[in-house]
């Protein structure tokens, strides 16, 4: 936990970070399941975040629209 604390104190910034990039994927996700219902696949849409690497928050809703453009299309 003291490495935690550490962390926070001398970056505070990165706590906010991760939190909104954690809040983005989290709607990002949610619309996923709302556009494909039971096609969703909670692997599948973690493996096309991950292949994505690390993009800016604001590509990620084109990555998300990529999965779900595969997903129905098969």
């Amino acid at each position: 936990m003291t490495s935690e604390v550490d962390r926070y104190c001398a970056s505070p910034g990165q706590a906010c970070g991760y939190k909104m990039g954690h809040n983005e994927i989290l709607r990002q996700r949610e619309r996923a399941k709302v556009a494909l219902g039971g096609r969703f696949d909670l692997a599948g849409f973690n493996d096309a975040l991950v292949k994505s690497g690390g993009v800016p928050l604001t590509a990620l809703p084109t990555v998300v629209d990529n999965y779900i453009a595969g997903v129905q299309a098969i």
